[in-house]
């Protein structure tokens, strides 16, 4: 069964306009991928601080943080580094041993 999003925010005209100028700023490059120093190209605009908890930041591109400082609230992610920051499990895309496992 494929997970789609049910929230209709992220089917509105104005996520989709920012999700795209932040992907393109980002030069499509998932931001977490880049930090460790190897390139993965981003199809995920990842909210830091969740929608749920924070939807007043919705369409925020940065957020104050507890010291004060701007933070980056929308990170272009690959699909994987996405999944991980939501807690979900990642399934490796190569097996461990010749066996699969």
């Amino acid at each position: 069964m494929k997970y789609t999003k049910t929230n209709p925010f992220y089917l509105s005209k104005e996520w989709q306009r920012l999700r795209r100028e932040v992907l393109s700023s980002d030069k499509y490059e998932c931001q977490y991928c880049k930090a460790k120093g190897f390139y993965r190209m981003a199809n995920t605009v990842h909210h830091v601080n969740h929608l749920d908890k924070h939807p007043e930041l919705a369409l925020s591109t940065h957020y104050v943080d507890d010291d004060g400082k701007a933070q980056r609230q929308l990170v272009s992610t690959c699909h994987d580094c996405h999944e991980r920051e939501h807690g979900y499990r990642v399934k490796p895309k190569h097996p461990l041993t010749v066996e699969r496992w």
